[in-house]
C-alpha cells in the first residue's frame, strides 16, 4: 500500500511530456533547501517566441521542441548534481546547492546556446533564411518574430542571508522580475547575500 502511494505521488508530480519533476517536487526541493545550511542557486528557463512558433507549426512540433529542451537541460545539468524540473509548458527549473557561480553561469550559457543552435532545425527553410518567422501576435495581427531562444533567470541565495533572515523570501516574485530582465538580455542574475 505504501509503495503504491509513493508511485502514485511520483506519477502525479511528474510532467507527462518530459518525465521531469513538476511543481510540487520543485516547491519541496526549494523549501527543503531553504531550511538547510547551504548556499542555493535557482534557475528559471523560459522560451522566447514559443507561442507564435506553436501557433504556426502546431502543438505536436511544439511538444517536440519542449522535449528537445528537456534533453538539453538534463544532459547538461543532471550529471553536475543539479535538480531539474519542468514547471509546465515552456517553463523549466534547475537548482543546485553549494555551487560555484562561475560554473553555474557557464552551464546556463551552455544550455541557452545549445537550445538556440538546435531549435533552428524545427523551422522551415524560409524562416531560417529570413532569421525570423511571420505569425499572428496575441491581437491577431501578423508580425515578425525572431527565431525561438530561451531566457534564463538565475537567483543565488547565500546561506548567511538565510540564517539571519526571519522574513519569508518571495522567490517566485524575485524570479518573475529576473525573468522579465532575461527576456531583454538573455540571462539575468541576482544574488541575495
Amino acid at each position: 500500500m505504501v509503495i503504491h502511494k509513493v508511485k502514485l505521488y511520483e506519477a502525479i508530480n511528474t510532467n507527462p511530456l518530459t518525465g521531469l519533476p513538476g511543481n510540487m517536487k520543485i516547491k519541496e526541493y526549494i523549501d527543503k533547501n531553504l531550511m538547510k545550511d547551504v548556499d542555493l542557486v535557482l534557475i528559471y528557463f523560459d522560451f522566447d517566441n514559443f507561442k507564435p512558433f506553436n501557433d504556426k507549426y502546431g502543438f505536436r512540433v511544439g511538444d517536440r521542441v519542449i522535449q528537445l529542451f528537456s534533453n538539453i537541460i538534463t544532459s547538461t545539468l543532471l550529471n553536475k548534481n543539479y535538480f531539474v524540473g519542468h514547471i509546465g509548458g515552456d517553463d523549466f527549473f534547475a537548482a543546485k546547492t553549494n555551487y560555484n557561480l562561475d560554473e553555474v553561469i557557464s552551464d546556463v550559457k551552455h544550455v541557452v546556446e545549445s537550445f538556440k543552435k538546435q531549435v533552428v532545425s524545427f523551422y522551415d527553410k524560409e524562416d531560417i533564411s529570413n532569421g525570423y518567422m511571420v505569425s499572428k501576435d496575441r491581437d491577431g495581427n501578423l508580425k515578425h518574430f525572431k527565431l525561438m531562444s530561451v531566457s534564463a533567470a538565475i537567483l543565488c541565495i547565500d546561506k548567511k542571508f538565510l540564517k539571519i533572515s526571519k522574513h519569508n523570501l518571495h522567490i517566485s516574485e524575485i524570479l518573475a522580475d529576473l525573468k522579465k530582465s532575461a527576456k531583454v538580455s538573455g540571462i539575468s542574475l541576482a544574488c541575495i547575500i
